[in-house]
């Protein structure tokens, strides 16, 4: 049978249900008992459903703090990712830019080299190779025309074993200033050859000689 019940208000519902479990137990036990426990199953299955609401809602619950932790480590592993990326092009850049400076270094000492032998010798420093080398003759300190390693004659010849020097006529009075040039060249490389042509030359050098 269903009984609009709606229209009562708490208390009246109450009373209502008091007065049936009384007017139950007043007729004989087993209409009680019945009442009872039609009462204790309506609450069973509001405990039932109320098991069931907590149960979804704390799956729901559980659902969310997984998305937000889920969001949370997927944010942290994109930003360390990104500072990893940033710190390894920071190394790279750094990397290229002490290479650049060493290169740079590098260039700017044989320049300096090149620079001290063309003005010795009266020449342009882009015409003018230096060669440090053990040859059959033993040690030798050379400055060249052009870049010719193996040239025949050159404008320097130093033996630094022998402390002897052979320089080109009409530079016989840059001796001692060639002489200290080319041990200093024997001291500084074990074997090079610095070919001015190699370098970008920026200065216009005035030369006496051809």
């Amino acid at each position: 049978m269903d009984v609009d019940l709606t229209g009562l208000s708490d208390d009246q519902l109450i009373g209502l249900l008091k007065a049936g479990l009384y007017e139950a137990r007043r007729r004989n036990p087993g209409v009680y008992a019945a009442a009872e426990g039609a009462m204790l199953e309506e609450t069973e299955k509001v405990q039932i459903q109320n098991a069931a609401a907590e149960r979804e809602s704390a799956k729901l619950r559980a659902l969310e703090r997984e998305r937000v932790a889920r969001e949370a480590e997927e944010q942290v592993r994109a930003e360390f990712e990104a500072n990893q990326c940033e710190a390894h092009r920071k190394t790279q850049r750094e990397a290229v830019d002490k290479a650049a400076r060493k290169m740079a270094e590098k260039d700017a000492c044989e320049k300096g080299w090149l620079t001290r032998a063309a003005e010795l010798t009266e020449r342009k420093p882009e015409n003018i190779s230096i060669v440090v080398a053990n040859t059959s003759y033993g040690r030798r300190v050379m400055i060249n025309d052009g870049n010719d390693r193996y040239a025949r004659t050159h404008i320097v010849d130093y033996y630094p074993e022998k402390e002897t020097i052979k320089i080109e006529r009409g530079l016989t009075s840059k001796k001692i200033e060639l002489t200290v040039l080319c041990a200093e060249l024997h001291e500084h490389w074990k074997q090079c050859m610095l070919s001015g042509s190699d370098y970008q030359w920026e200065v216009s050098y005035v030369t006496t000689t051809s």
